[in-house]
């Protein structure tokens, strides 16, 4: 096993150690997500959905892997404990990227949704008849969480290759003690629901929820795909100040949009929460964490052994220390293409986190100002307006809004946008033979993917989003601002183009791409 990892290259390894979404399709070369695991140019605002490694980091990357790889032909024997060092190294720095205390606790996992399974797992420890797993926005946060929230496989395929039954409960959770409630965040019409509305929904599920002696694992989302952060500060301590150690609450943060101070506020009251390096963060998919305080980390200390079904989705290096015993000898994954994902994303942090406000500021006002004069050029384009982004609790210039989903209005459906989608990012030159000088039809454009907005109204659904990355602001921050305003301009132009082009011959792209 180890073995065959040691003989792949930086950029094959970085494809393995996920779900099914990870693949590379071979014959275009991209994952699901339109990603690829090397450098190659496009015109990529895809952050929201996934990013692309830059040259940089995978120079980087693949210098990092040839020292890992001559330490580990050494002495096989000692991979898994070279693995917990350098995870370490990396829970380390994000501890002090986001200034947190030395007792806080992080494991490991190829996505946030394999790390629901984690967090209902802790919760369940200390429930007395099981957990009530409330979810918001279960359209707005990761695929798959209506069956990871469950305690159910998410994917065919795990992240240590082993095939599974899709919706199979895992080895070592009881159907019986988990229930989910799914609790909307729009209306029929897409508008967001207020704080206060949201606020009511939820305490309703808690109260049903203790009712039972069930104990409320709340879903707060702190930056959806859309943007949103719900609910708010303010309602979020409600929450907790009236049920204290009633409940459990994990904030979803895996857009990586979200500042110090909120990270450290949320902490001060003992939350979960989940970040990703693979979105804002700019590495590759798929890089998760998931942020402990020591008080929840703890309820281990009591267990002899993890739930087996865990063990073919992480690898011992992935958990804390204090857990080690626990996992031994069952979970021997050594996912090196975790790993070396997130030191692809430790890169792009190390240069993102010495920008200073004010250049992340000019670069974020140039990236809105462009983004809304292409969607205004435009009569096949429309921006969709999120009613509720509570900016009054947004704190710093890295949660400004930096996500902006657009409305394609000559499509209906969102299986049409999905085939727009594909084809922004693919070269469609032998589709329509065009002799263009700017050969618009074979720049990969990369976007994030369609998100539903309503569930009545289908039009709503043909959205797509442009979403900038801390790569971006780190590399743009080292430039003039003609230069940055030159680069968001015939960004936005090119984007604006290859919809058109593609809008245009959509029914000849369409046949050709299904072929």
């Amino acid at each position: 096993m180890i073995e065959n990892l040691l003989s792949k290259s930086a950029y094959q390894l970085m494809s393995t150690g996920g779900d099914h979404r990870i693949t590379i399709d071979e014959n275009i070369g991209f994952n699901i997500y339109g990603c690829k695991p090397y450098p190659t140019y496009s015109v990529a605002y895809s952050s929201c959905t996934g990013s692309n490694i830059s040259l940089p980091a995978y120079s980087y990357v693949m210098a990092y892997w040839n020292r890992l790889q001559t330490e580990i032909s050494r002495d096989l024997s000692q991979c898994n404990n070279i693995l917990k060092r350098e995870f370490k190294k990396i829970s380390d720095n994000l501890r002090n990227f986001y200034q947190l205390d030395s007792n806080t606790e992080y494991v490991f996992g190829p996505s946030g949704t394999d790390l629901e399974y984690i967090a209902l797992f802790l919760t369940d420890k200390i429930a007395k008849k099981g957990v009530c797993n409330i979810i918001l926005g279960l359209h707005e946060v990761g695929s798959g969480i209506d069956n990871a929230a469950k305690g159910r496989y998410f994917s065919n395929m795990t992240p240590s290759n082993v095939k599974v039954q899709h919706g199979e409960l895992l080895n070592g959770f009881q159907s019986e003690r988990i229930s989910t409630v799914f609790v909307p965040i729009r209306n029929e019409n897409g508008e967001v629901f207020t704080d206060n509305q949201l606020s009511e929904i939820i305490e309703k599920e808690i109260e049903a929820a203790l009712e039972k002696d069930t104990r409320p694992l709340i879903h707060v989302i702190h930056s959806s795909k859309t943007g949103l952060v719900l609910p708010n500060w303010d309602t979020v301590l409600k929450i907790k100040d009236k049920y204290k150690e009633n409940i459990d609450i994990i904030v979803d943060a895996c857009q990586g949009r979200i500042s110090i101070h909120s990270i450290k506020r949320y902490m001060s009251i003992e939350v979960m929460l989940l970040l990703t390096g693979s979105k804002f963060l700019s590495g590759p998919p798929f890089s998760g964490i998931l942020v402990l305080p020591n008080s929840i980390s703890k309820r281990v200390q009591n267990l002899t052994e993890l739930p087996a079904g865990l063990s073919s989705i992480f690898g011992e290096a992935e958990f804390p220390p204090c857990w080690h015993s626990l996992s031994t000898p069952h979970f021997n994954l050594c996912n090196i293409g975790l790993l070396l994902r997130w030191e692809a994303a430790r890169y792009e942090m190390n240069k993102f986190f010495r920008v200073p406000d004010s250049k992340i500021e000019y670069i974020l006002d140039c990236f809105e100002k462009n983004v809304i004069e292409m969607v205004n050029s435009s009569d096949f384009l429309s921006l969709l307006n999120n009613n509720n982004k509570n900016k009054q609790n947004r704190q710093g210039v890295l949660e400004r809004n930096s996500i902006f989903t657009i409305l394609i209005t000559p499509l209906n459906t969102v299986e049409e946008v999905k085939i727009l989608h594909r084809a922004l990012y693919s070269d469609i030159s032998h589709i329509l033979s065009l002799n263009s000088i700017d050969e618009i039809d074979k720049i990969s454009i990369q976007l994030g993917q369609p998100v539903s907005i309503s569930q009545t109204n289908p039009k709503m659904n043909t959205t797509l989003r442009i979403a900038l990355s801390a790569q971006q602001i780190s590399e743009l921050a080292q430039l003039d601002e003609s230069i940055v305003q030159t680069r968001f301009e015939m960004d936005m132009k090119f984007i604006k183009q290859k919809i058109q082009l593609i809008l245009n011959n959509f029914d000849k792209i369409k046949f050709n791409l299904n072929l």
